[in-house]
């Protein structure tokens, strides 16, 4: 079984998440946040003091190594969503890196994208949802989870990952639109999913 670590922090806190990965699904084996102290504009990663905490949460734990997945807040990315022309499944991920520098105003070739598709609205057209990291913030990140002796593995998009999780555990959410409200400190996160047409 595969052990992973999933963090995330806020100016108020670091969040950890320790679990197991197997052929039953995921295993979460230990919840833990420890506090921070830092101005409400200051970005938290790649601050001594979101790596101290997090080393101090990794004591509790009992967890000396391990790989990381980032979980970034909508916050610290950029989200559009943009129509495409029809293209093959191959096709699409160059299309998206070729058309997303007129969505976005400061991406450019070094920033990661991902995407997701939705049902389009045109015929003849794919509806995408981008989402763009700066380069800037995944050193942060790195930097945080490595000076706590980790390594960074992946990163995901909280409220999606947060909903994801919600309908792995409920596949019968797959056939209904849900909203998934999540209450943070100073914030909420707000997903809807709809049912696959």
């Amino acid at each position: 079984m595969s052990k992973y670590i999933s963090v995330e922090c806020d100016h108020h806190e670091v969040r950890l998440a320790i679990g197991t990965t197997g052929l039953t699904g995921v295993s979460i084996e230990k919840v833990l946040s420890g506090p921070l102290t830092l101005d409400e504009n200051t970005q938290p990663w790649g601050t001594p003091q979101a790596a101290a905490a997090l080393k101090e949460l990794l004591q509790q734990a009992g967890v000396k190594t391990g790989q990381v997945i980032a979980c970034v807040s909508r916050n610290d990315i950029e989200l559009r969503a943009i129509t495409l022309p029809m293209v093959d499944t191959n096709e699409l991920p160059d299309m998206v890196r070729f058309a997303a520098p007129r969505y976005f105003a400061n991406v450019n070739d070094s920033w990661p994208l991902d995407f997701i598709t939705m049902p389009s609205h045109l015929d003849g057209s794919i509806d995408c949802i981008v989402g763009a990291i700066n380069p800037a913030l995944i050193q942060k990140i790195d930097s945080t989870v490595t000076e706590a002796g980790l390594t960074l593995k992946h990163m995901v998009l909280r409220p999606m990952a947060a909903a994801a999780g919600a309908i792995a555990n409920h596949p019968e959410w797959n056939n209904a639109t849900v909203l998934f409200i999540d209450l943070l400190n100073d914030e909420a996160d707000v997903v809807i999913t709809t049912a696959a047409v």
